[in-house]
């Protein structure tokens, strides 16, 4: 099963998903679903292991020139909303998920493709998100799960 962009999820207890709109970074050229961290009080997509996490992205970024020039809609990473991300193995891609990697820590890591995912080879220090539960079934390769992200590795934890 291919992976699929990050999206906005469940809305625990809300009824519509919160969005913010905020300038991007310089050159941001980053996919829909890409996670989002600060850059001199601008939207930029995280690299390896990011922490104080913004958002995720709603929209690609505009590849303009000029910080600020643009605005981003993303949806904030609180600790009440779940994210839908592809659950997989940077060792070993189409990993099979497993009962056990519900309520579990993980990291998340930007493939080749410029889609992110919840990387079951990254934990402890690393971990970014929690597994929550499942979109699709157990032992379904690279499955769907829903995540919500370590309040302690965003900027509203």
């Amino acid at each position: 099963m291919a992976r699929v962009k990050a999206s906005a999820s469940v809305r625990e207890g809300l009824h519509s998903t919160p969005s913010r709109r905020m300038g991007e970074a310089a050159n941001q050229t980053f996919k829909l679903g890409a996670v989002l961290v600060n850059s001199a009080g601008y939207l930029a997509e995280g690299g390896a292991n990011p922490t104080n996490l913004i958002g995720i992205a709603a929209e690609a970024g505009d590849n303009n020139a000029t910080a600020g020039a643009k605005d981003c809609l993303y949806y904030p990473v609180l600790p009440h909303l779940l994210f839908e991300m592809s659950l997989d193995k940077a060792s070993s891609l189409g990993y099979a998920s497993l009962a056990a990697d519900r309520w579990t820590k993980y990291g998340i890591t930007k493939h080749a493709d410029g889609e992110w995912y919840v990387d079951v080879d990254k934990t402890g220090a690393n971990a970014r998100v929690i597994v929550v539960d499942f979109v699709d079934a157990v032992g379904t390769a690279s499955t769907r799960v829903l995540v919500c992200f370590l309040a302690v590795q965003t900027i509203y934890g």
